[in-house]
């Protein structure tokens, strides 16, 4: 029988990101074959959830609180465009962790759910690798940069998983299918005055956004899955969400609807939204 659990843990114990993803892709082969009948143990969430409070690779990167997070302003300089390479280079490789972490405190929930959100974390690495790429090419490894740990802030602050999959994977991604389409219509304006990196990283985002709107579609599919009967999902939606984050503002026109709609968003709650 596949120790689960304990690979996993292993994963986030290894200390370079290349070594995580060869053990990473090794498990993710296995978990595929298992049996859609196969019993795995059930995590005790509030024992393990705290313990993944920050990223693993905490002492390779500098973090700092948001507002120092090196601004996003000037793309006419390599050093301009890696900012902003790094920024989203450095949610993807959270989502990768997140996603995982996910996949383990989850695990009780049969084979399934495991395979989804390994598909999720193995995707949000090819995300990941594709910007390495982009910054490597401008001649900044991943970790040139300062960055915030605020996803996973927010993760820690979910009290089962149900709570998680609504903060993570049902508000956090679901905010970056708003974000994309802003960014590269932002990128567009520069292209002309551009040696066709641009071109490349639009093609980047545009694979990243088609992906998104599948793992937010798998947070809305497990977080109905494991709504109680009898209340009603998309309300318990919103009261974890303004519990999590009271300040939150509505999105209006920045809302992207059709993405959020085929990730599972019903018409009223972006009404709400």
């Amino acid at each position: 029988m596949l120790d689960v659990s304990t690979t996993i843990l292993d994963i986030f114990s290894v200390g370079s990101i290349n070594e995580k993803f060869s053990m990473f892709d090794s498990l993710k082969d296995r978990i595929e074959m298992i049996s859609s009948s196969e019993n795995l143990s059930s995590i005790d969430f509030d024992k393990f959830s705290k313990g993944f409070s920050q990223i693993s690779i905490l002492s390779e990167l500098e973090a700092v609180e948001p507002q120092r997070v090196k601004a996003r302003k000037n793309l006419q300089s390599n050093e301009g465009k890696a900012v902003m390479v790094h920024a989203i280079a450095h949610i993807e490789y959270s989502a990768f962790e997140l996603a995982l972490q996910t996949a383990f405190l989850g695990q009780g929930l049969g084979p399934g759910y495991l395979q989804d959100w390994f598909r999720v974390a193995g995707e949000e690495k090819r995300h990941f690798l594709l910007l390495q790429n982009h910054l490597e090419n401008l001649g900044y490894p991943y970790g040139s940069f300062s960055v915030h740990l605020s996803l996973f802030e927010g993760a820690g602050r979910a009290g089962s998983l149900l709570e998680r999959l609504a903060i993570v994977h049902r508000y956090q991604e679901a905010n970056g299918l708003d974000a994309n389409p802003a960014l590269i219509r932002r990128l567009e304006r520069h292209q002309p005055h551009d040696n066709g990196f641009i071109e490349k990283f639009i093609e980047t985002l545009e694979i990243i956004l088609e992906d998104e709107i599948g793992h937010v579609a798998l947070g809305d599919k497990w977080f109905r899955k494991l709504c109680p009967v009898g209340i009603d999902a998309e309300e318990l939606y919103f009261d974890i969400i303004t519990r999590v984050y009271p300040n939150r503002k509505q999105q209006g026109d920045r809302l992207n609807l059709s993405a959020r709609q085929e990730a599972g968003f019903s018409v009223i709650e972006l009404q709400r939204l």
